[in-house]
Formats: C-alpha cells, structure tokens, sequence
C-alpha cells in the first residue's frame, strides 16, 4: 500500500500547512481522513481559526486585511467575521425552525435547493464563535434593501464569545416582535463591522433572493 506524501510530515509542519486554509477547507479536511482530523481539531491556532477557540488577538496567516483601513473617523481594530454568516437563510419575523444553512456535503449532491439545506440550530457550525478575537458583546442594526419598517437593531452578549447560535437567536427574537412583510428567505451581510477590544458593531444588510 502506497503512502501518501503528507504521512511523513509531522503534525506541527501540517497544522502550518493548514493554517494557510479559508474556513470551508479546513472544515473539509475533516472528511479526508483521521490523521487530518485530529491536526483539525486539536491544534490550538486551527481551532482558533476555525472559529472553535477564543483568541483574544486578531489572527489571519492569509494576511488578507488592510489594517490602515478607516471608517467614520476611527481606527478600525482588525475583526475576521464567520464566514457562515452570509450563507444562512431566514425570513424576518419566522421562527427559529426557519434559520436555514445550505448542506454542501457530497451527500447533498444532486438535491433539490428545498432539501440542500439544514437547520442551523441543529448543526455544530452554530456554537461556532462569531469573530476572530472573539467578542463578547455584539450590537446589529438590520437595514432593509426595500422600502418597509423602520431599521431593526438588537444586542447580544455571551461573556464566553458570541456565537452564531447567539447572534441568529437574537436576530429572531427581535423580529418577531413585529411583523415586517418579507415575502421569502433573505441571506444577510454584516457590513461596516467596527470593533472595539471585546466589542463589536455593525450593520446586517439584508439581501432578498
């Protein structure tokens, strides 16, 4: 039986292999194989990186963010937001059943975009931190793309780090306490994001489809 290059390099050498990974390819890695897995989900900077870890420092090995950047006047401290949070479907002022997060496993291959999806709640990415460093305070101001009630706005904290089960919770919460008319699901962008040592603030554009 052959052995695959990668056998012979030590765990610390394929963590920084890794590391130079976007979230969903660290999260593939998981299904290659177990000796992939364990590096996954056992190194403390992958961890971090998969959002699974709390760092109290900003990290990005793709060195992707332009730290001079400047918004309304005020140094922006770097943030690195879950990448999850533009993929989940919802339609303001439905239940929680509603959060929808499409399944992009081999095994949803070949569904229908009805049935390519799970419930957030119920899938591990959900208490999965929020933001690299982690926050444990978050305030959102949902603006709509078309004319309708005024912006909604909510806050949510979690001393141990806000998580996407936390933010999306309160984002339900918040919207059914009045109706808003939104004929179907809506993915979200989180923009303007600005932090503030262990505070984070922003607004939630929400996008129809």
């Amino acid at each position: 039986m052959s052995l695959s290059p990668f056998d012979a390099l030590p765990p610390e050498l394929l963590a920084r292999i890794f590391l130079q990974l976007p979230h969903p390819a660290l999260l593939a890695l998981l299904r290659v194989c177990k000796r992939f897995r364990e590096v996954v989900t056992h190194d403390p900077a992958l961890m971090v990186q998969r959002f699974r870890r709390p760092s109290a420092v900003f990290i990005d090995p793709l060195n992707r963010v332009d730290y001079d950047a400047i918004w309304e006047g005020y140094r922006i401290e770097p943030v690195k937001l879950h990448p999850a949070l533009c993929r989940v479907r919802y339609r303001l002022g439905d239940p929680p059943a509603s959060l929808r997060l499409p399944d992009s496993s081999p095994a949803a291959a070949g569904c229908t975009d009805s049935t390519r999806s799970m419930l957030l709640l119920e899938h591990g990415i959900a208490a999965e931190l929020i933001a690299i460093p982690s926050v444990t305070e978050l305030h959102a101001r949902v603006v709509l793309a078309a004319p309708g009630p005024a912006a909604l706005e909510f806050t949510v904290c979690n001393a141990d780090g806000v998580r996407l089960a936390d933010f999306f919770g309160a984002l339900v919460g918040a919207s059914m306490s009045r109706p808003f008319g939104v004929a179907a699901p809506s993915y979200y962008r989180f923009c303007n994001a600005t932090r503030r040592g262990t505070v984070l603030a922003g607004n939630l554009y929400v996008r129809y489809q």
